[in-house]
Formats: structure tokens, C-alpha cells, sequence
């Protein structure tokens, strides 16, 4: 499981760069190739919809999802912006 987690920590860490670069569809698969390494990775949500909403696209349901995996700052997003 530690391997594990340190994948997804990985892929993250490699989303924010690629965000930092602009380019968000690169970090989107990142993110969501660390959510599917652990699917309870709240900040792997949130930051997922964090490129999503800058990207244009639907990015309600990861903030709820993060919101839900305990973070916060996802919390406080979902309930101003997609309520």
C-alpha cells in the first residue's frame, strides 16, 4: 500500500506542474491516474477540479468528492460556486 500511495503522491506532484504550465488536460490525467492509485486522495480531487475549472470544464463533482475525503478548502468552494 505505501507504493502505492507514493505513486498517486507522484502523479500529483506531476499534475501541479503541468498545471503551473498551463497545460490542464496533462494535469487532469495526472491527477485522475492519482485518484485511481487512491481513490480516497481527497487533494487529488480537489486539484483535479481546480484544472478542471480552468480548463472549462464540469468540476463540481470533484470539490464535492474532496469535500467529502475531509478538504476543506474543497468544501468551501463547493458550496460557493456549485450550490
Amino acid at each position: 500500500m505505501l507504493l502505492l500511495c507514493c505513486y498517486a503522491v507522484a502523479y500529483l506532484n506531476r499534475g501541479f506542474s503541468k498545471g503551473n504550465l498551463e497545460d490542464y488536460s496533462g494535469a487532469i490525467a495526472d491527477f485522475t491516474k492519482a485518484i485511481e492509485l487512491d481513490p480516497e486522495y481527497g487533494d487529488a480531487y480537489c486539484n483535479r477540479g481546480i484544472a478542471k475549472e480552468k480548463a472549462g470544464l464540469p468540476y463540481c463533482s470533484d470539490y464535492k468528492k474532496a469535500c467529502e475525503l475531509g478538504e476543506e478548502r474543497a468544501c468551501g468552494w463547493y458550496n460557493q460556486q456549485c450550490r
